[in-house]
């Protein structure tokens, strides 16, 4: 039954790659309804029947769970971030010297780690050797991040970032982080700001900047690993009704983990809490189901 079952799920995130493809949102929202059925038929009856849950099985590359319109709202809403007050980011300084710059770049490679962007830049050196001892630190653990002699794994400081952006990675791209030339300019001010939106529950409660490498990190192993986090969300929590699971992880994980439909935000909220040491049942569940532990 639970092979069955399994072939069943695949076989209807399958119509749902195709039909995103060929944009046909209505067969798209009918596979998801079904996978969700299948889904939640599925771990009933593993539950019931004391087997365990083979959750890489029902993988199928390219495909992303999409919430389910309803009546009420007249379709499905794209979630969006909260913030809507611009940080004021210390003004551009002095560009560090070429010395330093050597050093640093030294500094990195020593770690396996090559920069983009510094070498004109007024980054706190500080902060910036906290970030790569800390990214090092990621690369230990999970070796697939090292990337390859072509495609080393880059630290990129960038000017052209939203400026209630940290950092961010491009799809597509598993070896690149991009980090936010502003909101590195400073230590103290980057702490502060982080802080600010932890305490208020945007980011996961109790982390600090040191966090920001940890998410993005999350969104490179999700991508390598082919992680739906909304999907397996789903099997943690025991519901096929996605707004259940937002509400959820809204409340107990980080605002930020909600506020994109298809889940992209989850893994990497829960890497960043993990990394810092919040441990608790829905983050430990959601790491083992994903294979990371």
């Amino acid at each position: 039954m639970q092979r069955q079952l399994e072939t069943a799920v695949r076989a209807e995130k399958d119509r749902a790659v195709m039909a995103k493809a060929a944009g046909n949102d209505e067969i798209r929202q009918e596979a998801q309804k079904k996978i969700n059925q299948l889904t939640s038929k599925y771990a009933d009856f593993s539950k019931a029947s004391g087997l365990p849950t083979k959750v890489e099985r029902m993988q199928v590359k390219g495909f992303r769970s999409v919430k389910i319109a309803n009546v009420v709202d007249g379709g499905s809403k794209k979630l969006h971030m909260a913030q809507e007050n611009l940080i004021q980011w210390i003004p551009k300084g002095e560009n560090i010297s070429f010395k330093e710059y050597k050093k640093l770049r030294e500094y990195a490679t020593s770690k396996g780690i090559t920069l983009r962007g510094f070498k004109k830049s007024d980054v706190d050196i500080a902060l910036a050797k906290e970030t790569i001892d800390e990214a090092a630190r990621m690369l230990e653990k999970y070796p697939e991040l090292k990337g390859t002699a072509k495609k080393p794994f880059t630290l990129e400081l960038s000017t052209a970032m939203r400026a209630n952006d940290f950092a961010e990675t491009s799809h597509g791209v598993k070896h690149i982080i991009k980090l936010n030339a502003d909101a590195f300019r400073d230590k103290e001010k980057l702490a502060s700001e982080y802080k600010k939106l932890a305490d208020a529950g945007w980011f996961v409660k109790g982390t600090d900047y040191h966090s920001i490498i940890h998410h993005e990190i999350g969104h490179i192993i999700g991508e390598m690993r082919d992680i739906d986090g909304l999907h397996i969300a789903e099997l943690v929590l025991e519901t096929d009704e996605v707004d259940k699971v937002f509400a959820y992880i809204k409340k107990n994980l980080s605002k930020y983990s909600s506020v994109k439909e298809d889940g992209t935000e989850i893994i990497s909220e829960v890497m960043s809490a993990y990394e810092f040491g919040i441990k608790d049942d829905f983050i430990l569940t959601f790491l083992k189901i994903c294979g990371i532990l």
